[in-house]
């Protein structure tokens, strides 16, 4: 299996690291606005699984990866009801 990635793909996958590594120092941060936080982690890590679900349904492309990818498009819904709370 050959795979080739194009500059779309590079700029996909810097963007999923970034998004993993400030989840995840957003719940590190030692401060009074652990709840606002949490929130904001959360909606980036939403953001995260999205790319995630983009890069992985236009690369691997295959019945199992079609049915998943209906759940990641759900996740859009998500983003109204934490952003009101945050």
């Amino acid at each position: 299996m050959n795979i080739t990635l194009q500059w779309i793909d590079v700029i996909i996958f810097i963007g999923i690291c970034q998004g993993i590594f400030l989840s995840l120092t957003l719940q590190r941060i030692s401060n009074n606005n652990h709840s606002a936080n949490r929130i904001l982690s959360y909606l980036i890590a939403l953001a995260t699984v999205m790319l995630i679900g983009r890069f992985v349904y236009f690369r691997f492309l295959t019945e199992w990866v079609f049915q998943w990818s209906i759940l990641v498009d759900a996740v859009v819904f998500l983003f109204g009801p934490l952003t009101f709370i945050y």
